[in-house]
């Protein structure tokens, strides 16, 4: 995938249509990311929930950290792509599945993620305060 981007990238003639296929090529390669992340958040959440040790459980909650960082920044890289073409984020069965507001709308839910249920997790594990916890809990 990132060979065919890199190509576009590095075409010496611009136009609409080339912009276009450059969106488009960067849009699919952030979707596959998502899709990637999405397997490692299954795979790590059911880790965690049959991890016996406290060292394992907390190495596993950094990982989710890790990935939850990783997501948001593609997230972020895909907002602008789809502010310059609103086309990418349609899906005709579903209407608009991936427009600016939806990726918006998953920021929230990954703030939600990092600061509510890992902390939760943290506080379960006694590395933080319980009320450290329920002060996030509440934003």
């Amino acid at each position: 995938m990132q060979a065919g981007l890199s190509i576009l990238e590095d075409s010496p003639h611009s136009n609409r249509e080339l912009e276009t296929l450059k969106n488009l090529g960067h849009f699919l390669e952030n979707c596959i990311k998502t899709g990637i992340n999405a397997k490692h958040w299954h795979l790590i959440t059911s880790k965690l929930k049959q991890a016996d040790e406290v060292s394992a459980a907390l190495a596993l909650c950094r990982d989710a950290e890790i990935l939850i960082a990783e997501e948001r920044a593609n997230v972020e890289d895909t907002i602008p792509i789809v502010r310059a073409d609103s086309h990418l984020g349609w899906e005709p069965c579903m209407g608009y599945c991936c427009a600016e507001e939806q990726l918006y709308w998953k920021l929230r839910q990954l703030d939600y993620l990092l600061h509510v249920e890992l902390r939760a997790y943290y506080a379960a594990l006694g590395t933080m305060e319980p009320y450290e916890w329920l002060f996030y809990a509440q934003l």
